[in-house]
């Protein structure tokens, strides 16, 4: 995949592509950060994850030959690896395992969008919180090893819960009061990851 990937830049709020669009292959961040957004009627835009490096998106598309779900946009001055839709289909065709991991990786958003309705409609905000930035964190999976901060925005993930900016806000407080994160200006520092999922239970 690497041989066969291509250096792409965005610049900041650029869109990479449109609902609907023709899948023109598999997508991983190296820099900066790509926001995957719905439309609501009236043109107002559902967040529904913020992707940092080092991970790989794009997969439906590349599956089901439907288009895009969503659209793509770049969060800042942003770094991708393109692998373009033929010569991904062609590795995923010769390589053992290729698919399986496809849909291994598709099977770990569908659980998590599982979970996402089970939180929304069980979990009070805290909790909520807490298991968004357990899963910010670990990439979706995506990554070699987890990481310890997450640089979303108060806004942004209060976009992804459905929350107020304000009630996100008090919850990370409560968090970190709790011991589990350090509030920084460079984002959310992952202190006590037992303690986020004891509260995110």
């Amino acid at each position: 995949m690497l041989a066969a990937a291509r250096p792409r830049r965005l610049d900041d709020g650029q869109r990479l592509f449109a609902r609907g669009d023709a899948s023109d292959g598999l997508y991983c961040v190296i820099e900066g950060a790509v926001r995957l957004t719905g439309s609501l009627r009236g043109g107002q835009e559902a967040l529904l994850s913020a992707l940092e490096p080092v991970q790989w998106f794009g997969e439906v598309a590349l599956i089901d030959g439907a288009g895009r779900a969503y659209d793509a946009w770049a969060d800042g001055p942003t770094l991708l690896l393109q692998v373009a839709h033929g010569p991904m289909i062609a590795i995923l065709d010769t390589t053992p395992g290729g698919w399986p991991a496809i849909a291994a990786l598709l099977a770990r958003r569908a659980r998590l969008a599982f979970l996402a309705v089970e939180e929304s409609a069980m979990l009070p905000a805290i909790g909520r919180v807490a298991r968004r930035l357990l899963v910010l964190a670990d990439g979706y999976g995506d990554h070699l090893q987890p990481l310890g901060t997450v640089r979303v925005p108060q806004e942004r993930l209060a976009a992804m819960l459905a929350l107020s900016r304000q009630t996100v806000n008090r919850a990370l407080k409560q968090l970190e009061t709790e011991g589990a994160i350090r509030l920084t200006r460079g984002g959310t520092e992952l202190v006590d990851l037992e303690r986020l999922r004891e509260i995110g239970q």
